[in-house]
């Protein structure tokens, strides 16, 4: 099972969110504060956010970073309904899954969480088929 986060002050884009990943047999935690997204993923082994960009309390954009650092280091999806060139770039600079704005469909969002979860899933077994590697007498 894995966990996502949805961090978004508007209700009804939350509920609609929730509604996709609940068809895709996924249930998501949901906040509306920047802050209160922060704490999650400090405190919660998280696989995928959706963050927006402007909250009642912060830039999501600023946000990337920390959330990065998070123990558990999930994908970020940014969801904006402000979208621009130079804060998708920022976004991507620094290393979010993708940049999708608002309204978006049903396929779109069930397909960028098919791919970054694959992704996500894919790093995971590289980095745990690195650690299983025995190097002992390589010279």
């Amino acid at each position: 099972m894995v966990n996502i986060l949805i961090i978004d002050d508007d209700p009804e884009i939350r509920k609609i969110l929730a509604s996709h990943l609940n068809s895709m047999d996924h249930m998501p935690m949901v906040v509306e504060t920047l802050s209160d997204g922060l704490e999650t993923v400090a405190s919660i082994d998280i696989d995928l956010v959706f963050l927006d960009v402007n909250l009642p309390d912060g830039n999501g954009l600023d946000a990337i970073e920390p959330i990065k650092r998070s123990p558990s280091k999930p994908e970020i999806i940014i969801i904006t309904g402000e979208g621009s060139e130079k804060g998708a770039e920022l976004a991507f600079s620094n290393g979010v899954w993708d940049y999708i704005l608002k309204p978006f469909s049903s396929h779109e969002i069930k397909l960028q969480v098919q791919r970054s979860l694959a992704f996500r899933e894919s790093q995971q077994q590289l980095q745990s088929a690195d650690h299983q590697i025995n190097r002992k007498g390589i010279i």
